[in-house]
């Protein structure tokens, strides 16, 4: 737990972080690097020492440069699957959070989202362990919205975009980015499940109605999940659907290859 500052040191570090955001027109990011830090922790020190975050005096300002729209595409799909599941639609930032043995994962999200619009992802380790990734970008942000992604998943019940459903690689490249985010594999006594998991209700019927269309046989919704559990089906997700996870990939593979 953070230690509690005392009535000085939140006196000096307001002092520090003025003459740094207002008074010398710093960005977050700029600030993050002067002080050794990560631009969350800035902006939430910001917050703490209600100092207003005036993002539209800064230069580059919330990086309006950035693609207004982006071609639909099979990446894309994908990348709409990893917000689906472990993404999260803030007022000016898209993030993606992942867990701290998924580095390498991280590195091949960082280059899906640079073929899909060319722009890097930053990379911040939160407590020091799980990754977060994320951009500053209104565009981005509008751009996303505007096709249904939403802040509060389960509040405003997410649902997969309709332009999604207009292609079969388009189907099979989002399950692949939510399975690789918001899905397992694992052994059963007498055999091998994938499951696929969220809070969302209309999440998972419409991860289940993908499934369906593209032949395979999900359960039902049980309380937070749907499963896969046929041999015919697990193989065939290893086959049309696969993984950009290493880890999951690893696992899916050693699993399918004791079926042959």
């Amino acid at each position: 737990m953070a230690k509690k500052w005392t009535t000085d040191e939140r006196a000096r570090l307001r002092a520090e972080l003025v003459q740094l955001y207002i008074l010398e027109n710093k960005t977050i990011s700029e600030i993050a690097r002067h002080l050794n830090l990560g631009q969350s922790a800035v902006y939430d020190r910001l917050k703490k020492l209600d100092i207003p975050i005036g993002r539209s005096r800064k230069a580059g300002f919330n990086n309006q440069r950035l693609i207004k729209s982006l071609p639909l595409s099979r990446d894309l799909a994908e990348f709409v699957g990893v917000l689906c599941g472990d993404g999260h639609i803030a007022q000016y930032q898209i993030w993606v959070h992942l867990g701290n043995k998924e580095g390498r994962y991280a590195k091949n999200i960082c280059q899906l989202f640079k073929k899909i619009c060319g722009q890097n992802l930053s990379w911040y380790k939160r407590n020091k362990r799980d990754i977060d990734l994320f951009i500053s970008s209104i565009s981005l942000v509008k751009f996303f919205k505007n096709m249904g992604l939403v802040g509060n998943k389960i509040k405003k019940s997410l649902r997969i975009p309709n332009w999604i459903f207009s292609d079969g690689e388009y189907l099979r490249r989002f399950i692949r980015g939510f399975f690789d985010t918001d899905g397992s594999i694992y052994r059963l006594k007498f055999g091998v499940q994938i499951s696929f998991t969220s809070k969302s209700t209309m999440l998972l019927k419409d991860t289940r109605r993908v499934l369906l269309l593209l032949g395979f046989r999900p359960s039902r919704r049980s309380v937070h999940r749907i499963y896969l559990t046929r041999q015919s089906d697990i193989v065939k997700f290893h086959r049309s659907i696969s993984s950009s996870n290493p880890a999951k990939k690893r696992r899916l593979d050693n699993y399918v290859g004791r079926f042959a």
